[in-house]
């Protein structure tokens, strides 16, 4: 903790006196997942999205209270970083201690995919090929910047519907889950305290929901909500192992069959894992499963959860504020990524296509990654590639505005024009035959450079595609990354375009010939 002494009857103070405090911390006790800092920006969003319009002044003086009583430190903003405070408690558990809830403050873990009780982690963070816990590839700036501004005309109708009616919701078709898409990524014990929350009457986040059309929604926030409590009601819960095949099956058949739910090489009973409450008493609802709710089924069943249905009226045929609104909505946090919201977004038969190709043992092993990562950065490396093989001479910035228009372009490719791409892709791994392990690693970092992968990608496809593919040769990539133009071009600006060309041009030259 901080050097300060905790001081919990001050932080109930806090809650039951001030207005701001109040609201916090109902939103952090509702959290499906705590995080290291909040953002003064982003929870006034937050805050003003669930209905509680509070001034930036009155979150910095909530936060600096807060610091005031221990539980961690403001940070003023300076030279491009945002004001922020940084927790020495989860958050979630002040939520819970601020309003009465539980009388356990937990610490920050430095750990946030340790495994405890022999539960799941939550996110499964790749390892590098130095086996550590860090991002295995280079960072690259592409996420980082803003995407271009426009105008929206957009509705949003806020809707109560009941846990039944959202499960039968999924069971129809009429709702989609983009969860099977990416990756359900809860651990039991997360999705446990979820249906606490549901039975005991606690607030639940609202879930988002983009009208497609008549009886047609995909969800974009909520996924991990929903499927935790599709799962519970199913009475399994998914093997993390299991989970990308998963994904497959559901959306090639529109739900997981009886037959694979009842396989527990797949699933495992959903048995509620609580913990215990204080003074040591046992939590009269852990270990229960649906079927033996008993007398909390009907409360379970019956209890609502508020969904945001958005539909965007203006520019027609453009569905990129659905894109802004929840890269804003997380961009502070850990729920989605610029990738995962993509893919939910510009779902067809070319992201069909390359989450089959991510998982071409050939590209894994480029990679030295042997299973996906969870939150599709080894998918974006690959749209990335054809990006830039595809439309790299039309880039122009943001490259999150460049790979929306270009995954939105895909979704009318003919199905002959796919096979094309797939051959084309295949065409690449089977040309890096002779290359060394960890050819497209960067020297320095020791991780997977993406900059040096796309412009050599967008290089060789081409060179395919006009029947002119040969062997990569190690030589040759190895005065690539030596280059003085090509590493001017990746040291800073990444994404500007003069640096993108420069790339492609250069690969183009040294790598090709």
């Amino acid at each position: 903790m901080d050097e300060k002494s905790p001081n919990i009857d001050g932080l109930r103070r806090l809650y039951n006196q001030s207005p701001v405090a109040r609201a916090f911390f109902e939103h952090a006790r509702s959290r499906g997942r705590d995080q290291s800092e909040t953002k003064v920006d982003r929870i006034r969003y937050l805050l003003k999205v669930a209905g509680n319009d509070f001034s930036r002044r009155e979150i910095i003086d909530l936060f600096r209270k807060l610091e005031d009583q221990g539980w961690g430190r403001f940070v003023e903003g300076r030279r491009g970083w945002a004001s922020r405070f940084v927790w020495s408690a989860e958050m979630t558990s002040l939520g819970r201690v601020a309003a009465g809830d539980s009388q356990d403050i937990e610490h920050i873990s430095t750990e946030e995919d340790a495994q405890q009780n022999g539960d799941e982690p939550e996110v499964n963070s790749a390892s590098g090929a130095n086996g550590s816990g860090a991002n295995w590839y280079e960072e690259d700036g592409g996420n980082a910047e803003e995407s271009e501004i426009k105008e929206y005309d957009i509705t949003a109708s806020p809707n109560d519907f009941n846990i039944l009616t959202l499960h039968s919701f999924i069971e129809s078709g009429a709702v989609k889950i983009p969860g099977f898409q990416r990756n359900f990524v809860w651990d039991l014990k997360r999705a446990s305290k979820l249906i606490e929350s549901v039975i005991i009457g606690l607030p639940v986040p609202q879930i988002f929901l983009y009208e497609e059309g008549r009886n047609k929604f995909l969800v974009i926030d909520g996924q991990q909500r929903l499927m935790s409590l599709y799962y519970f009601i199913k009475g399994r819960f998914p093997r993390k192992e299991k989970r990308v095949e998963l994904r497959e099956i559901f959306d090639e058949q529109s739900k997981i069959p009886d037959s694979v739910l009842e396989d527990d090489a797949y699933f495992t009973n959903f048995n509620l894992q609580l913990p215990h409450q204080p003074p040591g008493q046992p939590n009269k609802l852990n270990r229960l499963s649906y079927a033996t709710l008993e007398g909390y089924k009907t409360t379970f069943d019956l209890r609502t959860i508020r969904n945001v249905i958005i539909k965007q009226n203006l520019p027609e045929g453009d569905d990129s504020s659905i894109f802004e609104i929840f890269n804003r909505l997380n961009s502070g946090g850990v729920n989605l990524t610029p990738q995962e919201i993509r893919i939910s977004l510009y779902h067809s038969r070319f992201y069909e296509i390359l989450q089959r190709l991510n998982l071409n043992p050939g590209w894994r092993h480029l990679l030295e990654l042997p299973q996906p990562d969870l939150h599709m950065k080894d998918l974006e490396i690959v749209l990335r590639g054809f990006a830039m093989f595809m439309e790299g001479d039309n880039y122009r910035p943001s490259m999150a505005s460049f790979l929306n228009r270009f995954s939105n372009q895909c979704r009318s490719l003919s199905d002959a024009r796919l096979t094309e791409l797939k051959d084309t892709f295949e065409g690449f791994i089977n040309s890096c035959h002779f290359l060394p392990a960890r050819a497209f690693y960067g020297k320095s970092s020791g991780k997977f450079n993406i900059l040096l992968f796309e412009a050599i990608f967008a290089a060789q496809a081409r060179a395919i595609s006009e029947g002119n593919g040969k062997p990569l040769e190690s030589a040759r990539l190895d005065s690539l990354k030596d280059d003085k133009d090509f590493i001017e071009a990746t040291q800073k600006s990444t994404t500007d375009k003069a640096n993108v060309l420069m790339r492609l041009k250069r690969a183009q030259e040294l790598v090709i010939g």
